[in-house]
């Protein structure tokens, strides 16, 4: 359930978010905005922070509820033993401490522990021996079925309880390996059963974005609309647009030979190569481009959850969707796929050909236009 306060001419009215059985909108009575904290005679920035508050609250409960049912799930005996509750308190707040400023980021890795916590405690191992039992953990992996990109982020934060156990026991912990091999395939197989499998992110274009660009302004949704513009104009991945807060992960260099102005940006993901291959250019030459540059430099943007994203472009679309769209938009300014290839950071133009362009979507030189 989810709170949205939209202004009016009295000052303001309240729509009750519901998602179950299907998504929903209700109107909240006067009557009883003081179930979540509201008053009528509230101004309308005080009902907006108050509902942020309700809504805060209501997260700290369920994430409470959320940790009871673990607890009451699972064997005591076996969970006390795999998961002593000092130490996980304690790396829960080391969590905390890696994402000061993204309550949305670190929000998402606690998901990942809870996941990672049922791990342990089905296969009834200490981070001593998770590297013997490699092989139950992809197992593990090969019965739910998940994504290889999950796994692996599930992985990650299995290695991070691991060094952390290694750390306060001072003992040697060996990490978690990524799948190999037959194991691989095994694993990878597995999904194919399973009757949904995630589609990848719809594209965006500019005339999509800024068709909703009123309605989302309205909503107070600006900085989420900009987050959205950014990485359609350079093509960004949703967590290096994140990182453009920290000014150490971009800047602007004039190249010499064109005299453009080109936008350098770090790729924290290039983390098997050397760190000075890990800036990747695009330069800075569209109306879009200039206008995005002017929203990066001033912070105005911030991620959108992936169900705001749906709620105003469909199902199919959601932060990787700019991303998603940048290459058709930049086939349609003259780029050629190589240099194209090169502003997304790929490695190979294959992946830019066989992942992000639109094998729907062509474009005629100006000399074949009507009229031209």
């Amino acid at each position: 359930m989810a709170l949205i306060i939209r202004k009016n001419i009295e000052g303001f009215s309240v729509l009750i978010e519901k998602f179950t059985p299907e998504r929903h909108y209700e109107r909240l009575e006067p009557k009883d905005y003081h179930t979540f904290n509201l008053s009528p005679a509230m101004k309308y920035e005080e009902a907006k922070a108050a509902a942020k508050a309700w809504v805060k609250q209501q997260k700290l409960e369920k994430k409470k509820k959320v940790n009871s049912f673990l607890r009451a799930t699972f064997n005591k005996e076996v969970s006390d033993t795999y998961l002593p509750q000092g130490l996980v308190q304690e790396f829960e707040l080391s969590l905390a401490e890696m994402y000061p400023d993204s309550e949305e980021r670190h929000e998402t890795v606690l998901q990942h522990w809870r996941s990672a916590q049922k791990l342990i405690c089905s296969i009834q191992s200490l981070p001593t021996t998770f590297y013997e039992k490699r092989f139950l953990i992809y197992n593990y992996f090969k019965k739910q079925k998940w994504s290889a990109d999950y796994m692996k982020r599930i992985t990650k934060v299995i290695n991070q309880w691991a060094a952390f156990y290694a750390r306060k026991l001072q003992t040697f912990v060996e990490s978690v390996p990524k799948i190999q091999g037959s194991w691989k395939q095994k694993v990878l197989d597995s999904r194919f059963e399973k009757n949904y499998v995630r589609q990848p992110a719809l594209p965006f274009t500019f005339k999509m974005l800024n068709a909703k660009k009123d309605s989302m302004i309205n909503d107070d949704l600006e900085p989420h609309f900009n987050f959205l513009y950014i990485g359609l104009a350079f093509g960004l991945r949703p967590s290096e647009i994140d990182s453009l807060h920290n000014s150490k992960t971009w800047r602007i260099e004039k190249d010499s030979e064109t005299n453009l102005n080109v936008l350098h940006v770090y790729q924290k993901k290039l983390n098997a190569i050397e760190q000075s291959r890990r800036w990747k250019p695009i330069p800075i030459i569209t109306i879009e481009q200039k206008e995005a540059i002017e929203l990066i430099k001033n912070k105005l943007h911030k991620r959108p959850l992936t169900k705001t994203i749906k709620r105003f472009f469909g199902e199919g679309f959601d932060t990787y969707s700019p991303r998603k769209g940048f290459t058709d938009v930049m086939l349609t300014y003259g780029f050629q796929l190589t240099d194209i290839s090169v502003f997304l950071g790929h490695q190979n133009i294959s992946t830019t050909w066989n992942h992000y362009k639109n094998k729907q979507a062509f474009q005629v030189p100006e000399k074949f236009k009507k009229g031209a």
